[in-house]
């Protein structure tokens, strides 16, 4: 369902691009290479995320706001998020809350973590680990994302449209029944006119009344107190309060 590394020696963010809306014991639905990535900056700190893309985008409303309060900062992260935030100059982390794999160097996160850690240890290749953790893992997907904090290279959308994910679900996602992951997956158009709960669940997704997410093991605990309190502490370092 996702696929985050951080590189710090490379100074490079990287993701896959698959969001995905799982229905229990039944589906996953998803959709690939939207205008909306897991990856955002402002310049000053650069954020990888993983979790609800409701929550996120919430995140990313407020990391692109000129003046930005950190007592302002979306909230209550509750579960189902996960942060890795770095310092754009030094590439250092500044922050991370619930990575799936943590090692010097490198953070990972997502159903694909172990599948990315494993390639990077080999080759120390961040974009290349993302395509080997698709490859090996049916819930990540999409094109490579990725931010280079040395150069400013980047394949992120200029859009950054939160809608994309709405609209890319209904006309071009697909459906992965649980039963027969390693089958064709099934577009959701033809799925849903098929199956009345994947009918009902894409017009939820359409409301808003649900979001898509980027899911990540690590990112379903629940932060606790302590939790928020370093995420603001370590957010008025870099944005001092008003």
């Amino acid at each position: 369902m996702t696929t985050n590394v951080f590189d710090k020696e490379a100074g490079v963010l990287a993701t896959d691009s698959r969001w995905s809306y799982s229905l229990p014991g039944v589906a996953n639905i998803y959709v690939d290479n939207v205008e909306f990535e897991k990856i955002a900056s402002d310049g000053i700190l650069a954020f990888m995320f993983a979790g609800d893309s409701l929550k996120i985008n919430e995140w990313k409303n407020w990391i692109n706001s000129p003046n930005k309060v950190v007592m302002n900062q979306p909230k209550p992260v509750e579960n189902g998020f996960s942060i890795c935030m770095v310092d754009v100059k030094t590439q250092e982390i500044v922050l991370e809350k619930y990575q799936e794999i943590r090692r010097d160097g490198a953070r990972f996160a997502g159903t694909g973590a172990i599948a990315a850690n494993r390639c990077w240890e080999e080759n120390r290749d961040p974009k290349k680990a993302v395509e080997s953790a698709i490859v090996e893992d049916c819930f990540s997907g999409g094109d490579v994302k990725y931010l280079d904090l040395l150069s400013g290279k980047n394949n992120l959308s200029k859009k950054d449209e939160f809608s994309s994910i709405k609209s890319g679900v209904q006309t071009r996602g697909y459906v992965m029944y649980f039963q027969n992951q390693n089958q064709n997956h099934i577009p959701v158009s033809e799925a849903a006119n098929a199956d009345e709960r994947i009918s009902q669940t894409i017009a939820k997704i359409a409301k808003g009344d649900v979001g898509m997410t980027a899911p990540s093991p690590a990112a379903e605990s629940q932060w606790s107190d302590q939790d928020r309190e370093d995420l603001t502490n370590a957010l008025l370092k870099y944005y001092p309060a008003k």
